[in-house]
């Protein structure tokens, strides 16, 4: 459901954050713990719970310690952010929808007419691979190519995403077919150094940071300023995407009048940002609408 309205309301390129059931099913979730996204707590799959070091410091019910058939009869539980501030969204639909394969997510992408590009984002390859012997990049190589990402029969791009630089050097070293992006989940600014820029581009070809990085907040919500974070790696021909973008008036600055467009409009004609990652596909595609040098 998540894609159908994200495809209707303008997105270029929806993402999946690719897990792994215990039976090597790849599907699409964007939590490896399923207490965070689904109702597991209220089933009888609650007494699965383990600690998981590696993971989290808490107990959780994992991705793999489920097959794929029991993660079926699970139900979605949509995202609240904001659920401290009694904000809820769309309660009518919080327990809709249902979990799709990756398989299914690539041709549902590729069968659209108005998206340019997937992103597939691929986490904890080491631990899945050498302590539950499930191997999610091959996973993801094979799925792409089953679903005609590899052998050039779909003009649909495709994108791996990770936050582990060694991940995005696997998918290089297997395949040059596909762009990679490297997530920054840390605020980094201006301390980047050009060294550390020359070091990404050995294995990525673009890179997603967070909003803080380019503008600083004090405690109270107000920028600080703005860095060269974006100047520094446009200098060294990288593409710069931001992230998380939310329609909610709380998760904008009080400089931005807690207006969602005038945030948007702030990191791509202040800052000069290539895209902007948001969970309201409609509100960046507006602002598109205007100023086509923005991909959402």
């Amino acid at each position: 459901m998540a894609y159908d309205k994200a495809i209707k309301d303008g997105a270029d390129v929806i993402d999946c954050s690719v897990q792994m059931s215990c039976d090597g099913k790849p599907f699409c979730s964007s939590s490896i713990d399923l207490l965070n996204i689904t109702n597991i707590a209220q089933t009888p799959f609650a007494q699965r719970s383990r600690h998981v070091p590696e993971i989290s410091s808490n107990d959780g019910i994992y991705t793999f310690s489920l097959t794929w058939s029991e993660i079926q009869t699970l139900k979605p539980a949509i995202s609240n952010p904001y659920r401290v501030y009694t904000m809820f969204r769309n309660p009518n639909e919080k327990n809709s929808g249902h979990f799709i394969l990756l398989s299914e997510f690539l041709n549902l992408a590729k069968n659209s007419t108005s998206l340019s590009g997937v992103l597939i984002s691929v986490e904890k390859a080491v631990f899945l691979r050498e302590k539950q012997g499930l191997d999610v990049v091959k996973a993801v190589l094979d799925t792409l190519t089953e679903t005609g990402y590899g052998n050039g029969t779909t003009k649909t791009k495709a994108m791996i995403q990770s936050t582990n630089s060694s991940v995005l050097i696997d998918f290089k070293k297997q395949s040059i077919k596909y762009e990679t992006v490297y997530k920054v989940e840390e605020k980094i600014g201006d301390i980047i150094s050009d060294s550390a820029i020359e070091d990404i581009k050995k294995f990525a070809n673009a890179v997603v940071i967070i909003k803080k990085s380019v503008f600083p907040l004090y405690d109270d919500g107000f920028i600080i300023r703005q860095t060269n974070v974006v100047e520094k790696l446009h200098k060294s021909k990288l593409p710069v995407y931001l992230e998380v973008f939310q329609n909610e008036f709380v998760s904008q600055p009080f400089d931005f009048f807690s207006d969602p467009t005038v945030e948007i409009n702030s990191y791509v004609n202040g800052a000069g940002v290539n895209g902007t990652i948001t969970e309201f596909p409609y509100t960046a595609a507006r602002y598109k609408s205007i100023d086509t040098r923005l991909s959402t």
